[in-house]
């Protein structure tokens, strides 16, 4: 017998071997086909990105997204340190390693000259920015020579900005001309004009500089040839494969034998213990027998309805095969203390079906000795999982029954008060002993008459439940509105035992309701009105002005330069400032005036029908002196202006929409004419702009259809 067991440890021990190597070989050969490809997919990734950034280079005549420029570098570097952070060298050589850390040294000059890049390329759209600035702000008493030699500069920087022709000489040319012929007349804007056209042209020609010095690094070449490396190792690590088959193949004759020779050992015990499973067989509990060793060597058919397991899924496995780690450690260090004293040891598990789930079981174990030696556990056990679960349910209702946020109240046949939750006398203000005995007419508010509480018991006759919304009275005395659902429970003779009653409190509710309906005609971020009000206040105002031959003002403000501050600081000091800017418009209007967010930085005032188009415009004016106020948000001195355009009804429109219109294309004039001022509406701004509007778009088919000959 001796003899049999060193023989079977000695094999399981060389089984042990075989597959612990053999999973640890295929679980190496598994992460290096993962590394490859992981390094495969980056390697292919900072290709992409590396031609977004070349990309990038070539743009200058459209807007250019620097944070899509950063992110493409970051990717680059993140795909980067994905390989670098494995030991690269070790798992494919060091040529390889040797070309990861060149691209890495070419990566970080290039992006050294990518930010010098950026950095020219803001500054030279800054020029082209002041440079078509001044020429809009030319004054009007300029000489006509000196204006046509601003144009001229002017146009040919545009047209070598979009890459139309090259022009750097003759804007050389047209600068020195300016400044010779204007030479004692050049004001301090004219000189701004010579120097930052000067300071277009060298950052051009620095741009194309760098552009060529960094396709000189060949970023592109290094990576494909990286990548065509990585694939030549990887190719010959595959070869190694065929070792993997073999060893495979004599592992496979290894585990047959042994599995052989378990099911011919396993075969005998159980002829074995033929006589014993004849006994027990037809057992109500669950029996279980083991070797001294735990194994698992027979089970009745009980154990397999309980648990799930079939005889053969836990034969050789010890009891742990049922463990759910919900049993506390304490039980089984008791279990195995007396079982190895070879003591009988009883006590309750919570154990784990095969399809997972938890039942409960009253366990009784001794062991079984031959000759005053331990050689097997008999397990006899009974499944108490329904009486567990059912005083658990008990708990769980108490549980609920006192931490529910909804107030129960229970009554017994007479109508008496048996027990309150914690959340009713959170409702009512009671205490559970103040109520115990009482009826529930303590709660009458009085708001309901005699026929409601009528009908209410007659359903609850007829119906067995009643639900529906009720007064009650506090003891504090407060009337609460309350949602109301009452059950009655009847006992086996049909007869009513009890009254359940839930209290749901809508107090919150209304609140709710009260501010939603607040949104839906408010604007969130300045709690003024939005365009729905705005249009629902102004109809009324429009009816009334109708009626009584009255004028009205539609002020439409537009701040200035707002998208600038917004775009560089950001949202959140954007609607700081509108939030401030909402505030000081309304402190020098009256109660009556009206007041509306249209959305972005657009705001109406609809001025009182007492003020005349004089008084308008000092209203106006007003409120362009307040917005250029400076206005201090997280230590940013802000300064900005508006725009008004001013209709007036009933001459510039009779409806909501022909008014707002009008003042929207009034306060487009006043942007026109230099922003920070307020005009009234004239029919022929209207008629200016479509004749604007049909100038641009035949423009812009004359430019697809290339009808347009640009002269140098």
């Amino acid at each position: 017998m001796v003899k049999i067991k060193d023989l079977f440890i000695v094999q399981l021990f060389l089984f042990s071997l075989v597959i612990i190597g053999l999973f640890s070989y295929l679980f190496f050969l598994e992460n290096g086909k993962s590394n490859y490809e992981k390094y495969k997919n980056n390697l292919n990734k900072m290709v992409v990105s590396n031609l977004f950034i070349n990309n990038f280079l070539e743009k200058r005549d459209t807007f250019i997204n620097f944070d899509k420029v950063v992110f493409q570098t970051n990717s680059f570097e993140s795909f980067l340190e994905n390989i670098l952070k494995n030991d690269v060298e070790k798992e494919f050589g060091e040529d390889f390693n040797l070309s990861i850390k060149k691209i890495k040294k070419l990566f970080l000059k290039k992006t050294e000259l990518v930010e010098r890049f950026k950095s020219r390329q803001a500054s030279l759209l800054n020029s082209l920015h002041y440079i078509y600035e001044l020429n809009h702000a030319l004054p009007k008493d300029i000489k006509e020579e000196k204006k046509k030699l601003f144009e001229e500069i002017t146009f040919l920087i545009m047209q070598e900005f979009i890459k139309i022709d090259k022009n750097e000489k003759d804007i050389a040319n047209l600068i020195t001309k300016l400044e010779e012929e204007n030479k004692n007349h050049l004001t301090h804007k004219d000189q701004l004009f010579i120097v930052h056209s000067k300071k277009f042209i060298e950052n051009l020609n620095f741009l194309e500089n760098l552009r060529t010095e960094i396709y000189g690094l060949d970023l592109l070449n290094t990576i494909q040839k990286t990548q065509l490396n990585l694939e030549k190792i990887y190719n010959e690590k595959l070869k190694n494969q065929f070792l993997i088959s073999f060893i495979f193949f004599i592992s496979i004759i290894i585990i047959l034998s042994l599995m052989y020779k378990q099911h011919m050992k396993a075969k005998k015990i159980k002829n074995e213990l033929s006589a014993f499973k004849y006994a027990v067989e037809n057992s109500d509990n669950s029996i279980v027998l083991t070797d001294a060793k735990k194994n698992i060597l027979y089970v009745n058919d009980n154990f397999e309805r309980i648990t799930g397991y079939q005889k053969g899924d836990v034969f050789g496995q010890t009891p742990e095969v049922l463990g759910s780690g919900e049993t506390p450690q304490e039980v089984y260090d008791d279990l195995n203390k007396k079982l190895e004293s070879g003591d009988k040891w009883e006590g309750e598990f919570v154990n784990k079906k095969k399809d997972g789930t938890l039942f409960y079981e009253k366990a009784s174990i001794v062991p079984i000795k031959i000759d005053d030696k331990i050689t097997n556990y008999l397990a006899i056990k009974l499944d108490i999982t329904e009486y567990i679960e059912q005083s658990e349910e008990l708990k769980l209702s108490a549980a609920i029954f006192e931490n529910i946020k909804e107030g129960i109240l229970i009554c017994g046949a007479d109508k008496r008060i048996l027990t309150v939750n914690r959340g009713f006398e959170s409702i009512l203000g009671y205490s559970k002993s103040e109520l115990i005995g009482e009826k529930p007419s303590l709660f009458k508010s009085g708001f309901h008459d005699f026929i409601f509480y009528k009908k209410m018991w007659q359903d609850l006759k007829d119906k067995g439940s009643w639900r529906g919304k009720i007064y009650d009275k506090k003891k504090s005395g407060e009337m609460i509105p309350i949602w109301l659902n009452i059950s009655a429970i009847k006992n086996n003779n049909g007869e009513v035992s009890r009254y359940i009653a839930v209290h749901t409190s809508l107090q919150e509710i209304i609140k709710s309701q009260k501010k939603a309906e607040f949104l839906a005609y408010h604007d969130s971020l300045t709690s003024l009105p939005n365009r729905v009000k705005l249009e629902s206040d102004l109809e009324y105002t429009i009816n009334i002005a109708n009626r009584n031959e009255l004028e009205i003002f539609v002020l439409f403000i537009d701040l200035d330069r707002f998208k600038i501050i917004n775009d560089t600081l950001g949202h959140g000091i954007g609607d700081e400032l509108l939030k401030i800017v909402a505030k000081r418009i309304k402190s020098i209007l009256r109660e009556t005036d009206i007041l509306a967010r249209m959305g972005g930085d657009e705001f109406i005032v609809v001025l009182d029908t007492s003020r005349n188009k004089k008084g308008a415009g000092f209203v106006c004016e007003k409120i362009l002196d307040i917005i250029k106020e400076p206005i201090i948000i997280q230590n940013n001195n802000l300064t900005t202006t508006a725009s008004i355009g001013v209709a007036v009804f009933p001459n510039d429109g009779k409806d909501i929409t022909s008014l707002i219109k009008n003042a929207d294309t009034a306060m487009y004039y006043a942007k026109k004419l230099g922003k920070n001022n307020y005009q009234f509406y004239d029919e022929k701004l209207s008629l200016d702009v479509h004749a604007q509007l049909k100038i641009e778009q035949s423009l812009k088919s004359a430019i697809l259809d290339n009808e347009l000959n640009f002269r140098t």
